[in-house]
């Protein structure tokens, strides 16, 4: 046992000789979330056809992507619905000059759908949802919106400096 001692190296005090930190780090804590306001868009005999609504992030973490469940009520209609982001508030239903970025695809009354959108308001601040329905229903239908941030795969990856 003495002699394979000597002969081979002792791996724990090699792993022990790995250099001196220097300089200082914190370690913090973050939320992150997004939220939708108002989170229920209504569409009826009278109303406009496109709604909007304001995204919110909530936390204090820059955000890459979020995921949408979008609930449309159940009704009546062969109108469909679509939906768009913009970073900037929609005017006269356009998107500082164009159209937006789809968010999901067609939805119709009675679906349920999850879709992920990669436009995403910045920490602090807002970015904007407008919905077309393609004509207005007679009879009351209505689109829910619940936003979901999954944690570390759609938040940006903290960044670690050495001062």
């Amino acid at each position: 046992m003495l002699l394979a001692g000597i002969l081979a190296p002792d791996v724990a005090s090699a792993a022990l000789d790995h250099g001196t930190a220097r300089g200082t780090e914190a370690a913090a804590s973050a939320a992150w979330g997004a939220a939708p306001s108002p989170a229920t868009l209504t569409w009826g005999l009278g109303s406009a056809a496109r709604q909007t609504a304001t995204v919110a992030n909530t936390g204090g973490v820059a955000l890459t992507a979020m995921t949408y469940k979008v609930v449309m009520s159940n009704g009546l209609t062969l109108s469909t619905w679509s939906l768009a982001a913009c970073a900037t508030p929609w005017v006269a239903g356009l998107c500082n000059g164009g159209t937006g970025s789809a968010v999901g695809g067609t939805y119709r009354a009675g679906t349920t759908t999850t879709v992920t959108s990669t436009l995403v308001p910045p920490v602090g601040g807002s970015s904007y949802l407008q919905a077309t329905a393609s004509s207005v229903p007679a009879l009351t239908v209505t689109m829910t919106l619940t936003i979901t941030v999954a944690g570390r795969s759609q938040t940006r990856t903290p960044v670690v400096t050495n001062r």
